[in-house]
């Protein structure tokens, strides 16, 4: 009796998720209506790809849900948020270290992350004589959201897979791994694949930010691909203003 309930209470929390997800992608498409209506043709399509080289991008923007509710189609936004820098670098994820209260950009240089995975591959470190492994070990917030060290490992060697995985094959788009149960990077399981691309900004000036997609982004840096597709998330309304005109 307990099994068939939780297996119910499973099914149920399933089935809430996915109606969440219908309705923030059609509240994304009446966004993208909303905004052929204000920009006319210049009006940006929410699920387009472009492509860019990862050495372009030298930031990543941390604290979005600061300017959006959601990572669903487009959003235009204006603001300073493309202009505030912090130099004070950042280890994984600022929901897990709160140094930031707003929107920020950080230098990828600057990031643990990434630094931390250029030793680890370029270098031979093992993951677990790295900054990143060892303050995730003795991080509280990381220990009660993710376990303990073995857990850890174990994420990071998914990392190596997906690393290697790229190294060997290339970069692959998120719509021809659909059905590829087997790829570390993983099946769409949204209708739009491209959903589940690395997400971006662009800011006023059209420098792009990153925003999520860090392992897939770091792997492709650390590896020197030329160009990555990536999906932009947020575009500021200065930059879109400026090219309505055009």
């Amino acid at each position: 009796m307990m099994d068939e309930f939780k297996h119910s209470y499973k099914d149920l929390r399933k089935l809430v998720k996915i109606l969440r997800g219908i309705k923030k992608f059609s509240l994304a498409l009446l966004r993208a209506v909303k905004y052929r209506f204000v920009w006319g043709s210049s009006s940006p399509n929410p699920y387009d790809l472009i492509f860019v080289n990862p050495s372009d991008i030298n930031y990543i923007l941390i604290n979005t849900n600061e300017l959006i509710p959601d990572n669903y189609g487009i959003y235009i936004v204006g603001g300073e948020w493309d202009q505030q820098i912090s130099d004070e670098g950042l280890i994984l994820a600022n929901k897990l270290e709160g140094k930031y209260d707003a929107p920020t950009l950080i230098p990828i240089s600057e990031y643990e992350f990434f630094k931390s995975s250029k030793k680890h591959f370029l270098d031979n470190v093992p993951w677990e004589d790295t900054k990143l492994y060892r303050w995730i070990k003795n991080n509280r917030k990381c220990v009660n959201n993710w376990g303990k060290g073995d857990y850890v490992t174990r994420k990071l060697i998914g990392f190596d897979d997906l690393f290697d995985r790229i190294a060997d094959q290339g970069y692959t788009q998120q719509r021809k791994l659909i059905g590829d149960q087997d790829d570390p990077r993983g099946a769409s399981r949204f209708p739009i694949p491209e959903h589940h691309e690395i997400t971006v900004a662009i800011g006023r000036d059209g420098k792009i930010f990153l925003i999520d997609g860090r392992h897939r982004f770091v792997a492709a840096r650390i590896l020197g691909l030329d160009q990555i597709p990536v999906r932009v998330l947020i575009r500021h309304r200065k930059l879109q203003r400026n090219e309505s005109k055009t």
